[in-house]
């Protein structure tokens, strides 16, 4: 009768060494399921347009819109 017992004990005791080698793989599994189904029913942002950069200052006399020296003024 202690023999069926042992035997029992030690076939539970493999079942849970089984499960135990591969909880670490099924918490990641579920891990990524649960990101996955997230990110499918997560709210997305609306996409805002940038405003174009504004136009560099001329701070030369010709405002001619060029790099040039300024020209002398004439009479």
């Amino acid at each position: 009768m202690a023999g069926v017992a042992v035997k029992k004990l030690g076939l539970f005791a493999l079942a849970l060494a089984f499960l135990a080698k591969f909880a670490k793989i099924a918490v990641v599994a579920g891990g990524a399921a649960l990101w996955g189904i997230a990110k499918v029913f997560k709210k997305k942002e609306p996409v805002v347009a940038e405003a174009p950069a504004p136009a560099p200052i001329n701070n030369s006399n010709n405002n001619n819109g060029f790099d040039e020296p300024p020209k002398p003024p004439t009479a």
